[in-house]
């Protein structure tokens, strides 16, 4: 039964060809080249849908200037469900209702609708650098933006088994960072294979202060970058992850780091994290202008951050990157402690070895637009090198003080990289 039903769909596939005159004679043909016929009508077909598609723009909630999640509906029944957008992680996982450790404050659980979702055998593994942990099967399942948009197919970890998660506003983790993992099927990618996007890339908006913020899938905000020559774009070192490496900090004019490393582009941290060294040259730079009064750490929101005396004017944080130079803004990583004391807004950390690495957290985010390229150019660049690239918009200015590529091998940086996002 089984291979006459194969039979019949041939001969199907078959007549439609003939009518589509992909070929003369259909028993000229064997079924190998008739499946190839039907795959290249159908790839014409999703290439003229992604070509007829425009980007879409999704309003990203602020939770407390330290998450920020947006709804996506999941399964046949279109379950509508709350996510974190991290472009430091690959995976999409939800926490499903019959897992016991998915308890964290708020959240709503997903309940597979059998009719879409298809578990397998493999496990997936969401593993993060600080212990927390979400892991479940692996499984297929339908994927949509709103409820009544076109779904796509794709993988996601059915979650039975979470630790440490913590109190995140949502009922699971959107990553946007593309990984060399098995399995993994990274959301824009699937969207823009799928032909619901134009392009292999999303801006992201992050607003500070409770506001909302915005992510712009298959291409950028015209609205808010109405000229894309305001776009700076920095090729990235790899085609795995939002990193590149940086080759020099600067506090002012002065140079506090010249060993250089990797920098990660990380939604998923609220605050800008580094090694601690470079954070110590910083407060050293503070120290300096601080007419020889200490800094010292101290608790700030329930975070344990350097302060030092205000000092009226602190001097932008650079960091230059593939002959550019982008900053961490004072005004945004300054924070007001009273008793004449600002607290500095970033969490020193030790990585794998001795390498050094910065986490560009929220509050950078906070003053750029940045563009997330997969697709390495090849729409609104014709002259770029393939490969990924981030577009930032804001206080960039370039830098010639590094050739790109000489700081870090590829193979030391995903050693390192394995260590900071998921398996």
């Amino acid at each position: 039964m089984m291979w006459c039903l194969l039979c019949l769909s041939l001969m199907v596939a078959a007549t439609t060809a003939k009518k589509l005159n992909v070929y003369r004679k259909p028993e000229d043909r064997s079924p190998t080249f008739i499946i190839r016929d039907m795959m290249k009508i159908e790839s014409d077909a999703i290439a003229q849908k992604r070509d007829e598609s425009t980007p879409i723009k999704i309003t990203l909630q602020n939770n407390q200037d330290a998450a920020y999640t947006g709804k996506l509906s999941l399964g046949g029944n279109k379950e509508e469900h709350t996510f974190f957008f991290d472009t430091g992680s690959p995976w999409l996982w939800v926490a499903l209702d019959d897992c016991t450790s998915c308890n964290w404050p708020g959240v709503n659980p997903y309940t597979p609708d059998s009719g879409t979702n298809k578990p397998s055998s493999k496990i997936g593994n969401a593993t993060y650098v600080d212990g927390q942990f979400a892991t479940g099967n692996i499984a297929t399942d339908e994927v949509r933006i709103t409820a009544d948009s076109e779904p796509i197919t794709m993988n996601i970890i059915g979650v039975s088994e979470a630790h440490d998660i913590g109190n995140i506003p949502a009922d699971g983790i959107l990553g946007l960072a593309p990984s060399p993992a098995k399995n993994t099927d990274l959301f824009v990618t699937q969207l823009h294979k799928q032909g619901l996007i134009p392009d292999d890339m999303f801006g992201l908006e992050i607003k500070p202060n409770g506001q909302d913020s915005f992510i712009t899938l298959g291409g950028y905000d015209t609205e808010r970058v109405p000229d894309p020559k305001e776009i700076k774009w920095i090729n990235l070192y790899n085609k795995d992850s939002w990193w590149t490496e940086f080759r020099h900090v600067y506090y002012g004019d002065t140079i506090l780091s010249s060993k250089g490393g990797l920098v990660v582009f990380d939604s998923g941290t609220s605050i800008t994290t580094m090694s601690e060294n470079i954070l110590y040259a910083i407060i050293n730079g503070f120290y300096t202008k601080t007419e020889g009064q200490s800094c010292t750490i101290k608790q700030f929101q329930g975070l344990d951050l350097w302060h030092c005396p205000c000092i009226g004017n602190f001097d932008d944080i650079g960091i230059s990157m593939n002959g550019y130079m982008a900053f961490l803004n004072s005004d945004l990583i300054i924070k007001d402690a009273g008793q004449g004391e600002c607290a500095i807004e970033i969490l020193p950390a030790k990585f794998e070895g001795d390498n050094d690495i910065i986490l560009l957290g929220d509050n950078f985010f906070f003053d750029y637009y940045v563009v997330h390229d997969i697709n390495g150019g090849k729409i609104y660049d014709e002259d770029s090198d393939t490969g990924m690239r981030i577009g930032l918009v804001g206080n960039i200015v370039e830098n010639d003080d590094g050739a790109f590529g000489s700081v870090i091998s590829s193979a030391l940086a995903m050693l390192v990289m394995a260590t900071l996002f998921l398996n």
